[in-house]
């Protein structure tokens, strides 16, 4: 799903400490976890991986130290990702994205580069959208792009991915706030 000039995005979250841009993955995957849960209690998935990778992050950003192969984690991610085609379940391709998301957290932590936070943001906002044409659509019928990006459901993704960058970037660079407050923010998601 398009969504606002990488390069644009690139340039706001290059300057950020490690820790910063490490909180937004947490946020984004975190917002996710609920789709790949959902997955996982429908279906019987083994998503225990994905929260001990979600964990390892948290812990990362603890400054705990970590023993950890991130590289190996996010191709453990991949290997282990929901197959759309094995699932009959409207919940796979958000539990697909979300799987992706922590694989792309994993990366970011490893090789510490901003492309796997914007793949992550855009497995965010592919997830509202296919939300929107399940909610909006009639079969055969679906609605074309210009319809879903002007959709309020993905107005409000946006604004969202807006403040929770807003509020990264606000964060201090490092110290107990930057663990704490991202960490508080989460914990309303899963309500």
């Amino acid at each position: 799903m398009p969504g606002p000039n990488d390069q644009e995005l690139r340039d706001v979250l290059n300057p950020l400490s490690a820790a910063q841009r490490l909180a937004l993955m947490l946020l984004l995957c975190e917002r996710m976890m609920p789709g790949l849960q959902a997955f996982a209690d429908q279906t019987g998935f083994d998503a225990a991986h994905y929260k001990t990778c979600v964990a390892s992050a948290w812990a990362k950003l603890a400054g705990e130290k970590c023993d950890a192969d991130y590289a190996a984690l996010a191709e453990d991610c991949l290997a282990r990702a929901p197959d759309t085609e094995d699932f009959d379940s409207p919940l796979v391709s958000p539990a697909l994205n979300a799987a992706l998301s922590i694989a792309a957290m994993m990366t970011f932590i490893a090789e510490g580069n901003t492309d796997p936070i914007l793949q992550a943001m855009e497995l965010d906002r592919d997830t509202t959208a296919l939300r929107i044409q399940i909610v909006e659509s009639t079969r055969p019928r679906s609605l074309d792009l210009k319809h879903v990006l002007a959709h309020p459901l993905m107005q409000q993704k946006r604004q969202q991915q807006a403040d929770d960058l807003a509020f990264v970037l606000a964060l201090p660079a490092d110290g107990a706030e930057m663990i704490r407050l991202p960490r508080q923010r989460a914990a309303t998601f899963a309500v």
